[in-house]
């Protein structure tokens, strides 16, 4: 209760901070893979892509990245209404830093052979 408290009332209680990291690992990733049907999120910390439109389901998408990409994504189905969840593939970045995405264009091409 002590630490809630104390994080409700600091001067500094690092969303701003936390906002801008992962505004900014956003913006990387939507450069990096501007050539495939990316669906750009307002906020928070993952992001999607239409897998379903490059000819893959999100569970084969999934698959291939993990196993030749290095790269775990989480395919969205069961999230949503399934004609269009079932579509879609998740990036989550909150953790990862951009010097450890900076070849994630290269990953995600070898991976998905585009």
């Amino acid at each position: 209760m002590q630490g809630a408290a104390a994080a409700l009332n600091a001067q500094d209680d690092g969303v701003d901070q936390a906002t801008r990291e992962w505004r900014s690992r956003r913006d990387f990733l939507i450069t990096e893979m501007s050539d495939l049907p990316v669906v750009s999120p307002d906020g928070g910390w993952s992001l999607l892509i239409d897998t379903q439109s490059i000819g893959l389901t999100p569970g084969e998408a999934s698959k291939h990245l993990f196993q030749h990409g290095e790269i775990a994504a989480t395919p969205m189905t069961g999230w949503g209404s399934p004609e269009r969840a079932d579509r879609y593939l998740r990036f989550v970045y909150a953790n990862e830093p951009i010097a450890r995405l900076s070849d994630i264009r290269d990953r995600i091409r070898k991976a998905w052979k585009t």
